[in-house]
């Protein structure tokens, strides 16, 4: 599935990074996604939930082979690349039902009043019908489904008095493709750091312990049972992205093992093994309305399994990945407040409770 630019910050940040043959260090201290987080054991809830409704919502990817969001979803002829956009002659004899198939970038390009298509242009230089599956915008959806409520239906009326309507999965789409475009901006925090290699080369050793399960545990449990917030993962730990909001978790069990592994944390005294599940959102079709309480709304889950390592006070200073199954990394991004470029004035379409 996903992710057409994830260069990013993490390049800049993966010249900080060191061997985590102990504790946590560089990129995978918890403190790079928030500070204030607990790390005593027992003040951290055994399972928490982000605040869903109207959030975590399903979206889709948007795959770079069927033109990101310059796909026209809702037409007969599914096509993101060889259709020609309508005129403003066109469009003002256009009917409601035609105006309905245009692809999320012309629709808000009408919206603004603008018949040269800028957005749509944009997006063109970025997609390629060629591209792998997962090859998209995964890494805009989920932190847009994080940070805002699942958008409804809605018409929106230009200056020249054409009336466009916005599906959810249009408004989900322009979403998507604002936090995809402007993720590198303030308020992007990385743990851990992408593994550029896959499973086939080397299997459980490869991209090994570059997120401390012990920072994740701190991460996981702060986030959603401290705060309630979502945050994002990439669940494949090796090449390929699968960006998803993780919503909530829930540790099955929690047990203490009999000595200190090797490497172990120079302050731990006691190690524990957790095994816990992560539950996520997952992708869905694009669609008119809302999924939110419906049957295209969909949650799955990943078990994984580590040790935590505590010192004498239990706070956690460390920890090793058991489960093949680990996250690559994890990451937040700040609600974006004004959107730029071709989105510019996007904020104004969509209205959020808070």
């Amino acid at each position: 599935m996903k992710n057409i630019m994830f260069v990013l910050t993490l390049a800049v940040l993966a010249q900080h990074a060191q061997a985590l043959d102990s504790g946590w260090q560089g990129i995978s201290d918890p403190d790079v996604i928030a500070s204030g987080f607990i790390h005593n054991l027992h003040s951290l809830p055994k399972e928490g939930a982000m605040t869903y409704d109207p959030r975590a919502w399903s979206g889709y990817w948007w795959p770079s082979r069927e033109g990101g969001i310059n796909l026209r979803w809702n037409s007969y002829n599914r096509d993101g690349f060889s259709y020609r956009s309508p005129t403003k002659k066109e469009l003002l004899k256009a009917s409601a039902e035609e105006l309905a198939t245009l692809s999320p970038s012309e629709k808000f390009d009408v919206a603004m009043g603008r018949y040269t298509y800028p957005l749509r242009k944009t997006v063109a230089q970025s997609v390629n019908p060629n591209a792998s599956d997962w090859d998209g915008i995964c890494h805009g959806w989920a932190p847009a489904s994080v940070n805002h409520d699942e958008p409804e239906i809605m018409t929106v009326k230009n200056a020249d008095g054409i009336q466009v309507t916005f599906g959810s999965s249009d408004m989900k789409a322009l979403l998507s493709y604002g936090y995809a475009t402007q993720i590198d901006n303030e308020g992007t925090r990385y743990a851990g750091l992408r593994c550029n290699y896959g499973s086939w080369t080397g299997g459980a050793n490869e991209c090994d312990q570059d997120l401390n399960a012990g920072a994740f545990h701190i991460i996981l449990t702060n986030e959603l049972g401290v705060y309630h917030r979502g945050f994002v993962a990439d669940l494949d730990r090796y090449a390929q992205i699968w960006n998803q909001p993780i919503a909530a978790y829930r540790i099955r069990s929690l047990s203490k093992t009999r000595r200190l592994s090797a490497g172990a944390a120079q302050s731990a005294v006691k190690e524990l093994t957790v095994k816990v599940k992560v539950f996520y959102v997952n992708e869905s079709d694009p669609s008119m309305k809302p999924v939110l309480g419906t049957i295209e709304q969909t949650f799955d889950a990943v078990d994984y399994e580590y040790t935590l390592e505590l010192d004498s006070s239990d706070n956690i200073v460390g920890g090793k990945w058991l489960s093949e199954k680990r996250p690559d990394f994890v990451w937040t991004k700040a609600r974006i407040q004004k959107f730029t470029g071709p989105l510019a004035g996007l904020e104004k379409l969509f209205k959020d409770r808070q």
